[in-house]
């Protein structure tokens, strides 16, 4: 008996902290120990030996010692990460939660996923097998592989502008390019190629242009000669191809090309009123009909690169597969991980700061502004960040194809080669059903963006779920109203003007927040504050809101932060300065 409760004791221990570690959101049972660690963080980062109303930046930075990243990213000047890096590392663990994604309601499409990462693991991707059947059928449907082909190759029917457009299907990259409006309607451009020939991004890399023409030629088991009159072919096209691209944007009359493209890459006529295109595409016929098979050949091993993996080991296998899927089925791992990273409480509680701000600016503005839709005004409505339901509501739209992924039991070329048709598919939704989106959608790269922000910024110093209402204002509401007055003025370069507006936004939603606290009898969480920092609920919004400023090698926003605070009269109220405080005359 006397070994059972100390045993006893030691398991109830080990389960309170293995729950508290289950999910780094959710609120410790120990929350007030939290909010006192914090409030220890926040007051090492404060100088207070200098009075808040002479210099509130060295008062609430004066001891940061640190660069913050964070504060990169808050400026829009942070190029280190791409918008699915948080689900680096990841994939296995989605992969397992089928109960999750059970009640997501996209437990098909997770099941489609997991059978792709087995089918991707379980494959001969290494070396790569480029002579494999599927990919050779598919290369023979869109304009043939001379090299290969040999005499049943047929040049008068070869179309390099047919057979580029093709490529595009499934994202490679022919001798032209397109890229889609990032706004609704997410019409598409034609563009070119230019001097962009060869394979590797890099002239100095590890596989040069040769090498590669060469790997994938050997795999045919074609003779030394045939190969190197291949790539000498293909070397040749080059040359004369890239004077074609150096002729600057000249206009040419090429309806046709342009009527081909919508029909194979998008599936529908041309529109009536499109731009004329570039010359380009006229003067690289010319080109391309004094040696056709050299630009077959090229072509067809333009897309053997864009399947092949590229691995330097068979080790690199199961990244690589990790790597497709978050590349090609982001949205549906990035909804498992928006319900498993924030909790519903959490959920509610950004929310409610969110609706706070939008209320609170749309009640400023004039009346004519918030009933007419196209008013510039209301356009600032439209574009508020942290927005749960959006972001879930236009990932299910995109989600639903995932579903549709064929998968090939006994090939995995065949299989991976209809993934990348559903990566190109995926990214190029809103533009095929444009109906289904209203006028201020993103397209879907910037949506991306859009749910990598929660993960970015919501996280101390802008927000904690445990915080006090007036810190959570201070950190996240400011934060909201920064990134919608940036947008709002993203042609106005007088950043002060964005700071003091934001500032003065976010102040009147708390204070609207709290009339709200008022009204529901909810003093306690009114009058809320930091264990250890002896500063009111007001005095604390500001700290707040400034603290993320803190940064020890960038003084620019700084800069910006205090001249927002010498314009607002609600700092000076909260902190009793005086009308001779040096803050006031900065």
């Amino acid at each position: 008996m006397e070994l059972i409760r100390p045993m006893r004791l030691l398991i109830i221990v080990l389960v309170l902290i293995l729950s508290a570690r289950g999910d780094e959101n959710v609120i410790s049972h120990y929350e007030s120990d939290y909010l006192e660690t914090y409030a220890r963080y926040m007051k090492s980062d404060m100088n207070l030996s200098v009075d808040p109303c002479d210099n509130f930046l060295e008062y609430s930075c004066g001891n940061h010692r640190h660069s913050s990243r964070l504060l990169w990213k808050l400026l829009g000047e942070w190029v280190g990460d791409y918008n699915t890096i948080h689900l680096a590392d990841k994939i296995e663990h989605f992969l397992g939660r089928r109960a999750l994604a059970e009640s997501l309601n996209v437990s098909v499409e997770l099941g489609v996923a997991h059978r792709f990462y087995n089918a991707c693991l379980e494959a001969d991707i290494y070396p790569f097998p480029a002579a494999d059947p599927h990919y050779l059928e598919l290369i023979r449907s869109i304009g043939g592989f001379p090299a290969v082909d040999g005499a049943n190759w047929n040049a008068s029917s070869f179309s390099w502008f047919n057979m580029s457009a093709h490529m595009l299907n499934y994202g490679a990259e022919g001798l032209i390019l397109d890229e889609v409006h990032s706004e609704h309607p997410f019409e598409p451009d034609l563009s070119f190629q230019g001097q962009r020939m060869g394979f590797e991004k890099y002239v100095n890399g590890p596989v040069t242009n040769e090498e590669r023409m060469g790997g994938y030629l050997r795999s045919f088991n074609l003779p030394e000669d045939k190969i190197a009159e291949v790539i000498s072919g293909v070397l040749a096209f080059w040359e004369e191809a890239r004077e074609v691209g150096s002729q600057g944007d000249l206009q040419g009359d090429c309806e046709a090309f342009e009527t081909n493209y919508f029909k194979i890459v998008w599936n529908r006529v041309k529109p009536e009123k499109l731009r004329k295109c570039n010359s380009y595409f006229v003067e690289m016929d010319k080109v391309v009909a004094r040696q056709p098979e050299a630009v077959a050949n090229y072509l067809a091993m333009k897309l053997l690169h864009r399947f092949d993996a590229r691995l330097r080991s068979a080790k690199g296998q199961k990244g690589y597969c990790q790597q497709l899927l978050e590349a090609s089925m982001a949205f549906l791992f990035n909804k498992l991980y928006l319900a498993e990273h924030f909790t519903e409480e959490v959920r509610l509680d950004v929310t409610e700061v969110v609706e706070e701000v939008w209320s609170t600016l749309s009640r400023s503005l004039d009346e004519a502004d918030r009933v007419n839709m196209f008013h510039k005004s209301r356009n600032i409505l439209m574009d508020f960040p942290f927005n749960f339901t959006r972001a879930n509501l236009y990932a299910d739209r995109i989600i639903s194809v995932i579903g549709g992924l064929q998968i090939v039991d006994d090939s995995y070329t065949a299989t991976t080669i209809n993934l990348h048709r559903l990566f190109v598919d995926t990214n190029r939704y809103n533009a095929r059903h444009p109906e289904q989106f209203d006028k201020f959608s993103k397209s879907p790269d910037q949506m991306l963006d859009y749910i990598f922000d929660f993960d970015r910024f919501l996280q101390p110093p802008v927000y904690h779920p445990s915080w006090p209402a007036s810190l959570k204002f201070g950190g996240l509401g400011s934060f909201i109203a920064r990134h919608v007055y940036k947008n709002h003025y993203r042609f106005d370069y007088n950043m002060y003007r964005v700071e003091i507006k934001k500032l003065g936004l976010a102040f009147a939603a708390y204070k609207s927040h709290v009339e709200h606290l008022l009204e529901g009898q909810k003093q306690d969480k009114i009058n809320a504050t930091m264990p250890g920092l002896a500063l009111s609920p007001d005095q604390l919004f500001f700290l707040g809101s400034t603290q993320i400023f803190c940064d020890s090698s960038i003084k620019r926003p700084q800069t910006r932060a205090r001249y927002s605070l010498s314009k607002n009269q609600e700092f000076f109220k909260a902190f009793n300065c005086s009308a001779g405080a040096p803050m006031r005359h900065y």
